[in-house]
């Protein structure tokens, strides 16, 4: 849709799917990309000890549950964190760069909390999962958690006039930038952009970007101006 466009830890949000993919991709997709050799793997389990579908879809929804509530803690703590430091390059940076860690660790822990929490067998899991792995409904719930990544709160008061005028702004800051090849110079640039945009016009992008669907016509005309940027930075 229109906002995965404008998702301001575009980057960033790729690891993290990426890496929540991983974790619930079926076991023989997993292994296959897994850097270090494994031993031989005992048998299937018949597939009577396997989980049931609803089971799967209720460790899926937990798992989401889970990873939400870790993605908008990390996010608020970001955000505070990074805009109390800021005129202090140095400081600044230094949280852009644990923010980085810890979203990473986000997806595993995630998963970890509900298999540790439910006392989830992560074999038995794994082999549910690899015999529903065509299952539109399983293969939905994964995308749900996917999207997560980008959540944010339609902001109520917002026109589109008001929308217009902040993705100019933010077209016209995105154009001053210059490439980076570094994870961390890359996200501060824009955190940077984003603690602006928030100082300029009051309003958290993601929340501007949640906004979108009810003003369709008139954001469509700056969605390939935004991509090019993007795509431009890397």
């Amino acid at each position: 849709g229109e906002g995965g466009f404008l998702d301001l830890a575009a980057g960033v949000a790729a690891v993290v799917v990426g890496g929540i993919y991983y974790l619930l991709q079926p076991a023989e997709e997993a292994s296959k990309k897994a850097k270090s050799r494994k031993p031989p793997s005992p048998p299937p389990m018949p597939k009577a000890a396997r989980y049931s579908k609803s089971d799967i879809l209720s460790i899926l929804e937990q798992i989401k549950t889970a990873y939400k509530n870790r993605i908008l803690e990390l996010n608020e703590w970001y955000v505070t964190n990074r805009r109390q430091v800021r005129g202090d390059l140095e400081k600044y940076s230094s949280i852009v760069k644990e923010y980085l860690e810890k979203l990473n660790r986000v997806n595993k822990e995630s998963v970890d909390e509900v298999f540790l929490g439910k006392k989830i067998d992560r074999k038995r899991y794994e082999e549910s999962l690899d015999e529903l792995k065509n299952d539109p409904d399983v293969n939905s719930a994964m995308d749900s958690i996917k999207s997560e990544v980008s959540s944010g709160e339609p902001l109520e008061d917002l026109d589109a006039d008001k929308i217009v005028e902040v993705l100019n702004f933010k077209l016209e800051e995105l154009k001053k930038l210059e490439p980076s090849p570094d994870e961390v110079s890359k996200t501060q640039q824009i955190a940077e952009l984003e603690d602006k945009i928030h100082e300029k016009f009051g309003y958290e992008m993601k929340r501007i970007q949640a906004t979108f669907n009810k003003f369709k016509s008139k954001v469509r005309p700056f969605v390939r101006s935004l991509n090019a940027e993007y795509q431009r930075l890397g």
